[in-house]
């Protein structure tokens, strides 16, 4: 069955590399690409991806880290519930809190 999008918020650091393009604010759990309204998937054995379920708790996990932006965004929840960045597994519980995994997430506008 079709699992419907959700609404989230991803905070995310301007890529040096592309124009127009985001990398993770932590980026070297995923180094996805992120370019506004494209669906963005973790790279192969790593993922899922992680968004924060409200602004407030994405502003608040931003608060320590300059160059870094909020942006609303769609993402499709994931079932499995730890990051996995190649190497080591984060858990749930290690995550900032509001943190929610998905399969894929679209940025959508700066907020």
């Amino acid at each position: 069955m079709f699992k419907k999008s959700k609404i989230g918020f991803k905070v995310v650091q301007e890529s040096s590399f592309r124009h127009n393009s985001f990398l993770s604010a932590i980026a070297w759990i995923s180094s996805v690409d992120y370019v506004i309204n494209k669906w963005a998937k973790p790279r192969t054995n790593k993922g899922p991806l992680a968004v924060f379920d409200t602004y407030r708790n994405a502003s608040n996990f931003m608060r320590n880290g300059c160059g870094l932006t909020i942006f609303r965004c769609k993402y499709k929840e994931s079932k499995i519930k730890r990051l996995f960045d190649g190497v080591e597994v984060l858990m749930d519980f290690c995550c900032p809190y509001g943190t929610r995994f998905a399969d894929k997430v679209k940025i959508l506008e700066k907020v």
